[in-house]
């Protein structure tokens, strides 16, 4: 499969194919025979905010830097724990969700 850039080049993944869950317990497994520690924490935690930061730019139509997105203020846990807790959001009297709007909804 190639894929072509915004400015056309076409580009193809050379390298070699492997399974990436294989690929992950290969490193674990070797790790684990070294007796090193094998913590994808800090990748796993990077991943999220990148997630995070695409969410904030599109509801908010805004471009939004990595520090601004990881000092704000958004909380995205509930309020409470509990089977019996609203959720986040709830509909309005005709069953509808509110949707976030580019450029007029606030995120960070």
């Amino acid at each position: 499969t190639s894929y072509e850039t915004v400015d056309g080049n076409k580009w193809r993944y050379r390298g070699a194919k492997n399974n990436p869950y294989q690929t992950e317990h290969d490193d674990l497994f070797a790790a684990i025979r070294k007796d090193e520690a094998y913590n994808e924490g800090e990748y796993g935690a990077h991943s999220t905010l990148c997630a995070i930061l695409g969410r904030v730019a599109t509801y908010s139509g805004k471009p939004i830097t990595w520090e601004e997105c990881l000092n704000s203020d958004i909380s995205l846990m509930p309020k409470e724990f509990s089977w019996e807790a609203d959720p986040p959001v709830l509909p309005d009297s005709e069953g509808r969700y509110p949707i976030p709007v580019p450029g007029i909804t606030k995120v960070v």
